[in-house]
């Protein structure tokens, strides 16, 4: 990745918005954010945060989204529904019509 700059250094509005926009999780309660001064897409920048924990979970337990949905603790029928209506995931194993 390369970042170009107008100036001689390279500030925060130089990076793009997914590298600024970092969460830290400290524990379960204990969450650092950093905001970019120029601001966020928070709507987006949450669907892409939980499209990201729908796939590391199926990832970490192999496709099974049922055991991917209890790491999560959300129910799996709920899981599953917002896996393929909303991001698109699980559409690979549905039988062709």
């Amino acid at each position: 990745m390369a970042l170009l700059s107008e100036g001689e250094a390279i500030t925060e509005e130089d990076i793009p918005q997914e590298i600024v926009c970092e969460m830290v999780v400290h524990g379960e309660r204990n969450l650092e954010v950093v905001i970019p001064s120029r601001g966020i897409d928070l709507d987006r920048h949450l669907e892409e945060l939980e499209k990201a924990y729908f796939q590391k979970a199926i990832a970490m337990k192999a496709g099974n989204q049922a055991a991917a949905a209890r790491q999560l603790g959300i129910h799996p029928h709920t899981f599953r529904k917002r896996a393929r209506e909303k991001f698109g995931l699980g559409e690979e194993n549905r039988p062709a019509i």
